[in-house]
């Protein structure tokens, strides 16, 4: 059969058109999968930044209270409960301050005597860890300026895998009257050190008092 003019102009115009088709189809699919592995790597972050600020403020310190150092004095202590809501236990081997003291270091009462301690403080999962005048606390020595009542200082825990918890500011009070024995503590020349490690009268949820006992004068 003969193809004629008119016929040959029309198979032309489907020919064209199904090119056409073709190209747009060829050039939607790029930018579809380009959308689609944008939005799956949006969806990817998202986990990953819900992660990050899940960790922040796992281990916190409760009605932390930091005695007063008055002229005169080179120590003190921080007291409070560390409150650790995190699924692991949280093991602190050290901390530091914005009070710059010489030393920092982790005591412990064995037999009515204050010591360091030489084993990490161990804050169990969804647990708490009890700082008590006369019991476990955050020792400060070698303090080159007073911490005054009112006055606050930063603290930072130091734990055993590296890593560090911000437990942010806490603040200084005046506590009542009482003693606590350090005996001989490292860094004091093998001497006992007098302390005025006061109770905490008033002071509810903390713990016992410190029981007053004698210490070696230099």
């Amino acid at each position: 059969m003969k193809m004629t003019s008119g016929m040959r102009f029309t198979l032309g115009i489907i020919a064209a058109s199904t090119l056409a088709l073709s190209a747009c189809s060829a050039s939607d699919e790029p930018a579809s999968t380009s959308e689609s592995a944008a939005q799956s790597s949006a969806q990817s972050a998202a986990p990953s930044s819900a992660a990050s600020s899940a960790q922040e403020g796992e281990v916190v310190l409760s009605q932390g209270v930091v005695r007063a150092a008055e002229e005169g004095s080179d120590m003190t202590a921080i007291f409070g409960t560390l409150e650790n809501n995190s699924d692991s236990d949280v093991e602190v081997t050290g901390f530091h301050s914005s009070a710059n003291a010489d030393m920092n270091q982790l005591h412990q009462t064995v037999n009515g005597q204050m010591s360091q301690m030489t084993e990490p403080m161990v804050i169990p999962a969804h647990g708490t860890f009890e700082l008590n005048p006369g019991g476990n606390h955050l020792m400060l020595m070698g303090l080159h300026q007073p911490i005054k009542a009112g006055e606050t200082i930063d603290v930072t825990l130091e734990l055993k895998d590296g890593s560090e918890i911000d437990l942010g500011q806490v603040e200084a009070r005046s506590m009542g009257a009482g003693g606590e024995a350090y005996g001989d503590i490292e860094g004091h020349g093998g001497q006992g050190e007098r302390s005025d490690m006061s109770g905490m009268d008033g002071m509810s949820g903390m713990g016992s008092e410190a029981k007053p006992s004698e210490s070696a004068e230099h």
